[in-house]
């Protein structure tokens, strides 16, 4: 079991993304810097570039887009009992950065479906690492 949001976690996030061939093939034509800050427990970001798909502990120099929310919102988002629209329209995840790249590829992000399934087995949803 990997602790959610802890540096084991984030390793098979990256690993379930990279598994994911419509989201590489889309990163070879994309230069985008993604993330992702959970109140209080932590941020990472998801880098679409060359063909590739990282995720990085941290808070990025540069993000293209970030999503803001508390650790409840988290939770139920990457547990897949709440989607990120949802939260979104109820003020629950704030967005921040180039709304217009967001719009712009949304296409590809919504190929991506739930890149979370294939880590909620194995993951500790315990409070994640301070």
């Amino acid at each position: 079991m990997v602790r959610f949001l802890s540096p084991e976690w984030l390793a098979a996030l990256e690993r379930s993304l990279a598994g994911i061939a419509a989201l590489t093939t889309a990163s070879s034509q994309l230069d985008l810097v993604i993330q992702q800050v959970v109140l209080g427990a932590g941020s990472y970001s998801i880098t679409l570039r060359d063909g590739t798909v990282t995720v990085t502990p941290g808070m990025a120099e540069h993000a293209d887009i970030t999503f803001t929310c508390g650790l409840d919102t988290a939770l139920a988002v990457a547990q897949g009992t709440r989607n990120a629209q949802d939260a979104f329209a109820a003020g629950e995840l704030r967005l921040g950065g180039d709304v217009a790249t967001l719009v712009r590829v949304a296409p590809t992000l919504a190929a991506v479906g739930d890149a979370f399934a294939s880590l909620r087995a194995a993951t500790d949803w315990s409070a994640p690492p301070a």
